[in-house]
């Protein structure tokens, strides 16, 4: 083995390369691989455009996938914290959807960001979740209310929207950069 870690080549007669006859042709001895040298490592390869355009539309697909699976996570727990609204035990009323919003609202922007590795990734999960908190904090025909004017329920859009709006803050803001130390 060499200090690259890449096997020593070795010709048919078992012998270094080095010992070897020299190629017969100019045209061979251009085509010849050469081993690397002695703690060098082998380039890397170059990728084909064609390739490269290929990787890329994969990584913005993965990325538009990922935004979708978010947005749909922010509905589905959109409709668990507003159902934890009118929430009570033995009659007593219990904000467990105070808690719910805070926790999940900021757990979904720190994944959206993630995610979708882009800023914007996280404009699906908050549209997607306040569309559905409002829509269930009006009445329908019938008369049903899902999010109480009370203040469990204006609570939850509250911590909610202030979760969203810290934590989009600060998956967005920059980074500062790391002194070497």
């Amino acid at each position: 083995m060499s200090r690259a870690g890449y096997p020593r080549p070795v010709t048919p007669s078992g012998a270094e390369p080095s010992a070897a006859a020299p190629p017969a042709t100019p045209e061979l001895a251009a085509a010849a691989p050469t081993a690397p040298e002695a703690g060098v490592e082998a380039p890397p390869r170059e990728r084909s455009a064609q390739a490269v355009r290929l990787l890329a539309l994969a990584d913005l697909g993965l990325r538009l996938a990922a935004g979708v699976i978010v947005t749909l996570l922010a509905v589905v727990f959109a409709l668990l914290t507003a159902f934890l609204v009118p929430f009570r035990v033995g009659g007593v009323p219990v904000p467990l959807s105070l808690v719910a919003a805070l926790v999940g609202n900021v757990l979904l922007i720190r994944y959206a960001r993630y995610a979708t590795d882009s800023r914007l990734g996280i404009v699906g999960p908050v549209v997607a979740w306040l569309a559905v908190m409002l829509a269930f904090g009006a009445r329908t025909t019938e008369g049903d209310l899902v999010v109480t004017g009370d203040w469990r329920g204006l609570g939850t859009l509250f911590i909610g929207a202030v979760a969203f709006a810290v934590a989009g803050f600060l998956a967005v803001a920059p980074t500062p950069p790391r002194s070497k130390a």
